[in-house]
């Protein structure tokens, strides 16, 4: 299922709509677990770091995205 929002909307747009979803109590348990499995997914994937933050286009100037994934992230 993950997968299929991933290949329509994008990483990012997906991991911002978890991330929504997990401040709000009655989807905070799908939306932790699928934001758990899509980082298992960049890892599994061998992304980098500076992989998943192109991949959420965290690099593009002046783009807000409210994503708190800062504590999810390992350097390599």
């Amino acid at each position: 299922m993950l997968d299929m929002f991933t290949k329509t909307y994008g990483d990012d747009v997906v991991a911002r709509a978890l991330e929504v979803g997990a401040n709000v109590p009655s989807t905070k348990k799908m939306a932790s677990r699928l934001r758990r499995e899509l980082l298992n997914t960049w890892e599994l994937n061998g992304e980098s770091a500076v992989d998943v933050f192109k991949l959420l286009k965290l690099d593009e100037t002046g783009r807000r995205n409210g994503l708190g994934i800062g504590s999810h992230i390992r350097l390599r």
